[in-house]
């Protein structure tokens, strides 16, 4: 509560363009959900507040009656955010019919991301591998390999320039490796050669949460040709930040 707090205050000097929020409310008691919605409505009007979704198929209309849509995407400036629903892909038996639309959604939207010089973003709540992208899944905390390699293929394919995560807890960067066009879970390719100019590496970064000893936020500058990302703990959040430096 006390973190929360804090943050929406530091939120409120800084006055970013937009906040993207990501948590699993899930199974939260009402009181806890009351105490959230009652801290989030302190951010300033002038900061739009986008809610990265996670929930089982059983809660979406509970979820999106109290936070927006399952899966959406949105324009700010020049940059284009995919907003996905980890849950739907971690595990798509919960509701096979809305996880093949969100994925059919996001086919659509990295398609037409290919026709334009905008920067495209991916968020979710969920992390979609810990060390490697070929290891195996961790249950309820991480996508399993064969969607995960799909995925990410379709990302890296579609000129996703960064995929943005939280959940587990740390604060991390990394470059997603070149994937060939066709491989099994086990990470053998069928082609004999790769052409690295075909792809652009795709950033992956990870956000901690609240309930971490590294508890802030993380700051995304966007420029024409660039993103400059950093983290800012609580107690260091800067009023503002000076983008002649980034």
């Amino acid at each position: 509560k006390e973190r929360l707090r804090q943050t929406v205050s530091a939120l409120n000097r800084l006055r970013p363009k937009v906040l993207f929020l990501s948590g699993d409310f899930s199974g939260a008691p009402p009181e806890v959900l009351e105490e959230f919605r009652k801290q989030v409505s302190r951010v300033s009007e002038s900061i739009p507040v986008a809610f990265v979704p996670v929930h089982p198929a059983s809660d979406r209309p509970h979820f999106e009656g109290r936070f927006g849509s399952s899966f959406y995407g949105a324009w700010y400036g020049g940059m284009r955010a995919l907003v996905v629903n980890s849950g739907l892909i971690i595990d798509e038996s919960q509701d096979p019919a809305l996880s093949r639309e969100q994925e059919a959604w996001f086919d659509g939207e990295v398609e037409q991301g290919q026709l334009g010089s905008y920067h495209l973003l991916v968020f979710s709540h969920h992390p979609w591998f810990l060390k490697s992208i070929h290891e195996d899944a961790t249950s309820g905390l991480t996508v399993p390999t064969e969607a995960r390699l799909r995925w990410l293929r379709k990302m890296q394919n579609g000129k996703v320039r960064a995929f943005f995560c939280g959940a587990i807890g740390t604060n991390s960067t990394s470059k997603l490796e070149v994937l060939p066009k066709s491989m099994d879970t086990s990470g053998d390719s069928d082609e004999d050669e790769e052409n690295p100019e075909d792809k652009r590496a795709v950033e992956i970064v990870s956000t901690g949460g609240f309930d971490t000893g590294h508890c802030g936020i993380r700051v995304l500058s966007v420029f024409e040709h660039k993103l400059k990302h950093n983290f800012f703990e609580l107690g260091n959040i800067p009023d503002r930040v000076d983008l002649l430096r980034n």
